[in-house]
């Protein structure tokens, strides 16, 4: 058995995304850039992977250690979203102990009437972060609360974040 390093999954190849052009009858695997590992530390976190609703070529996927993606050609071909925060891969949003491994990205939230996008990352620290231009640029929310690790996000029906 062979031992990964510390924010790889155990597999020694990348990932890969399923799409269809036809309901489901038919499928295309797209390669991932990356690493990816179903059943890595924080599987249990919010949805990563997220489809614009306002246009289904747009998908964005935040990983655990390889920070944040974008596809604008539903999954075929993704380029790395290098103006999201760094914290993405910091040691405060890993694991602890021995198999301590970066948590990553939480979870990615796409705002259709207020056309925002919200991710958040598991970290103590500064967590929340919005896009108000397609995911090309990110600021933390302000005001929000630190010493949590958000794992989940929803709006409610008076455009408050949950």
């Amino acid at each position: 058995m062979r031992a990964s390093a510390p924010g790889s999954t155990s597999s020694p190849t990348n990932g890969a995304i399923l799409r269809s052009n036809d309901r489901g009858k038919t499928w295309q695997r797209a390669d991932l850039p990356f690493r990816n590992g179903g059943n890595e530390p924080g599987r249990s976190l919010g949805e990563r992977l997220a489809v614009d609703p306002n246009d289904g070529n747009v998908i964005l996927f935040g990983t655990r250690a390889n920070g944040f993606w974008k596809s604008i050609d539903r999954g075929a071909t993704w380029k790395r979203v290098d103006s999201f925060p760094a914290i993405a891969a910091s040691e405060s949003a890993s694991t602890e102990g021995r198999w301590g491994r970066p948590l990553g990205i939480a979870f990615v939230h796409f705002d259709a009437q207020r056309h925002a996008i919200y991710a958040g990352v598991a970290t103590k620290e500064t967590s929340l972060y919005r896009s108000t231009d397609g995911g090309e640029t990110w600021s933390a929310i302000e005001n929000q609360p630190i010493g949590l690790r958000p794992n989940h996000c929803a709006h409610a029906s008076d455009g408050s974040l949950y």
